[in-house]
């Protein structure tokens, strides 16, 4: 069975033939290409000695080096080995590896002779299957390589670019469609036209995927210096290039089309006159269609372009679309996909270039004329399997903010639950499961007009269902997806938040501005009774560590509560146990009162940074808040401090921060009594009013104010007992008020 395109087309870029396979022996070099009279001799057969040295250097890269001068010693020496075999071994599959991952941890000065006698050899390093990957990885580093020697005339580095400029130029036509030597061009037109090309264009697939992308590269990778010696270097290339294009054979070649979108996009931001003409040009060549009255309206390869149903072309115009301004893009829109909508949607492979002009159209009118076109053929959009371009669709309307309403509407006429409008509250379980309401409610077909069809839950989440609802949580009205999502069952939120797909759709509920905090607050409250099977699931850990971060002080005691009562199982489980340590939950049920004022503080935390990061300004201070009291007491200072500025490093409860400045201004007899409430008083004027809104631990100020209740008795008590004793010696005296404050202690 033929494999699906969509499968091969989502992962770009090119299917290329430039990636080393694993299948072939490490000590061979296959030279399918006969260029040179030497390319007949295997260079890449090393002897096991010289092969198991840099398998010893890879190693030695992977470990740490004591410090930046043994590694500098290590590399040198290295790089003084590579003078004599460097063209041999970079033949070789598993050293030329070895050397890009080398190039990555070196300096520029430690590539300078190895480039130099690399360049000696270009038909070698151009065309073999493995010395083309060194050159090209080598040509990337060149740029910096160059801006540390010197760049005058006499440079022998110099003469090195002038050299591969001129053999590129005499052999651009083998060079340009040859599997590994387009590589190295792409690369060489890069370093000097001095911008950076992204790695889909520059790198195949394969070669993508087998780089390791934990190595930071230690040199940078601008092209200018190289780019004002040889700008017209660059000139030569590219007019060759354009030259030597044939439009209906080069635009649809594997090696070819990444060649010429290396150029355009150097073009569109070092010249874009020059890119513009050379765009139009090409638009003008490839997707313009002659009127033909007699052709078959069913024959949808007929209606469109060649360039946009070629596998390979279809990049070229999608780059184009991608990289045209506001003027270009209308004129690509008359000249291309006017009037032609609804072929590229169901085209297999136009579809995506179709995809790639949603993604970038801005102007309010055009996406309107656009969006109105395929919200008509949403349903047959929908039967060819092409859900992409409807997620597209869903993510231009949440871009721009226009046609919310239509697009609703039309998903929900293509899912059959428009009409009769009972219907429209299971748009939910429709999208999520991707079935119309006669399929889904297939043995209910009698019982079409009831709102609570029987027997059929929702079970799985396909993800393209769970897709569009992430969208439609984004749109400015989300009252219909929040009612039909709150008139699951609990058995099937539950189901939601343990689906690897439904998951996210959780999620996104929970993190959309659209959605009112009162509609979250009800679906916490509404999943109480299986927070336990949602922490024990793979997916529902995660789904419930997210849903934790937008849950107040008391919902998160609410499920914290629930979790402890199976806290075995919670802690025991493979995925419940990171949920018992993330929640604190031994905390929790062993000193709660502790794990409240923790929580109390992040969420405060949590809040101001968001307001922060929002750009949104706080509320503004209550009467009295922000002054600050005279420095009579220093524990009144440091409270206030601490009170009024929530922000600090160093959160304390207002529990600590008043008993703190009680315990130390507590009398000691009864002779302090008098002094210490009327400083009391005093201090309690100039304290800060809280702002219940800004506060999350406003909860516990009522514990403060009983707390303050008793010491306030406590010293009465003292005050009355002390007048009630008899006329005694002092030392009787002395002793009683000692026995008092023993048992008040």
């Amino acid at each position: 069975m033929p494999k699906p395109f969509h499968a091969f087309k989502s992962k770009k870029h090119f299917n290329s033939k430039h990636s080393r396979s694993h299948n072939h022996d490490a000590n061979e070099s296959l030279n399918d290409e006969s260029f040179g009279s030497e390319a007949k001799v295997k260079l890449g057969v090393i002897s096991e000695e010289l092969l198991s040295y840099y398998r010893n250097v890879s190693q030695s890269l992977n470990n740490d080096f004591e410090d930046s001068d043994s590694k500098d010693q290590f590399l040198n020496n290295v790089y003084a080995s590579l003078k004599e075999d460097g063209l041999q071994v970079s033949q070789n599959q598993t050293v030329s590896r070895i050397l890009e991952v080398l190039f990555a941890h070196s300096q520029p000065y430690h590539m300078t002779e190895l480039f130099k006698s690399l360049s000696r050899e270009l038909n070698v390093v151009t065309f073999d299957r493995f010395a083309s990957h060194v050159f090209q990885a080598l040509i990337k580093y060149l740029p910096a390589v160059y801006e540390v020697n010197d760049g005058s005339t006499t440079s022998p580095l110099k003469k090195s670019v002038e050299q591969i400029c001129t053999y590129m130029e005499s052999h651009m036509i083998d060079t340009m469609t040859h599997t590994y030597g387009s590589h190295v061009l792409r690369a060489f037109l890069q370093a000097v036209g001095g911008v950076e090309v992204q790695e889909e264009v520059l790198r195949s697939r394969m070669s993508r995927t087998q780089k390791k992308d934990d190595i930071v590269s230690q040199v940078n990778f601008s092209g200018k210096a190289l780019s004002e010696d040889f700008k017209s270097s660059f000139v030569k290339l590219k007019d060759k290039v354009i030259k030597l294009c044939n439009f209906e054979d080069h635009l649809k070649d594997v090696n070819y089309c990444p060649v010429l979108q290396t150029v355009l996009l150097i073009l569109h931001k070092t010249s874009p006159s020059e890119y513009y003409q050379l765009s139009k040009s090409i638009i003008e060549k490839t997707c313009i269609m002659p009127d033909s009255e007699d052709v078959n309206a069913n024959d949808v390869s007929k209606k469109l372009p060649h360039i946009v149903q070629n596998e390979i072309g279809s990049f070229l115009i999608e780059l184009l679309i991608s990289l045209a301004s506001e003027t270009q893009f209308k004129e690509i829109y008359n000249l291309v996909f006017k009037d032609k909508l609804i072929y590229f949607a169901v085209h297999p492979v136009a579809g995506f270039v179709l995809r790639t002009l949603l993604s970038s159209v801005s102007d309010k009118s055009l996406m309107e004329e656009i969006m109105r076109t395929l919200l008509q053929y949403t349903e047959d959009i929908l039967a060819v399997n092409h859900m992409g371009i409807i997620i597209k669709m869903a993510e231009c309307c949440c871009r721009t903010g226009h046609l919310q309403n239509e697009f609703l509407k039309a998903l929900m006429m293509a899912f059959h639950c428009y009409e009769p409008e009972l219907r429209q509250i299971k748009i939910v379980p429709l999208l999520a499961s991707l079935q119309t309401y006669d399929i889904f409610f297939s043995s209910d077909s009698g019982n079409t007009g009831s709102s609570e069809p029987s027997g059929h839950l929702l079970k799985s989440v396909n993800i393209h269902g769970s897709l569009f609802l992430q969208q439609l949580l984004q749109f400015k009205n989300t009252k219909l997806v929040v009612s039909s999502l709150m008139s699951l069952s609990p058995a099937e939120v539950a189901a939601l938040c343990a689906d690897k797909y439904g998951s996210h759709l959780i999620d996104t509920f929970f993190q959309s501005k659209a959605v009112p905090d009162k509609q979250k607050n009800a679906f916490i409250k509404y999943l109480q009774g299986n927070y336990v099977n949602i922490a024990c699931n793979r997916n529902g850990s995660r789904c419930l560590e997210n849903i934790w971060k937008s849950c107040s002080l008391k919902q998160r005691e609410t499920i914290a509560d629930e979790l402890c009562q199976k806290q075995e199982r919670v802690e025991s489980d493979n995925f419940g146990r990171f949920l018992y340590r993330n929640f604190a939950l031994f905390k929790f049920s062993h000193r709660k009162q502790e794990w409240l004022e923790i929580q109390g503080a992040s969420l405060k935390k949590q809040r101001l940074l968001d307001e922060v990061l929002k750009g949104t300004d706080t509320k503004p201070a209550l009467k009295g808040e922000g002054k600050q009291p005279k420095k009579k007491h220093k524990t009144h200072q440091i409270a206030n401090e601490s009170v009024t500025e929530p922000d600090s490093k160093e959160q304390c409860s207002p529990v600590t921060l008043c008993t703190a400045a009680e315990e130390e201004t507590q009398p000691t007899g009864a002779s302090d009594s008098s002094q210490h409430n009327k400083r009391k008083r005093k201090h309690e004027k100039k304290r800060v009013i809280r702002n219940p809104e800004l506060d999350e631990s406003i909860p516990l100020q009522e514990k403060v104010k009983e707390e303050k209740k008793k010491r306030k008795k406590r010293t009465t008590d003292v005050d009355n007992e002390t007048e009630a004793i008899p006329d005694t010696p002092d030392t009787e005296k002395s002793e009683h008020l000692k026995k008092k404050k023993h048992k008040k202690k």
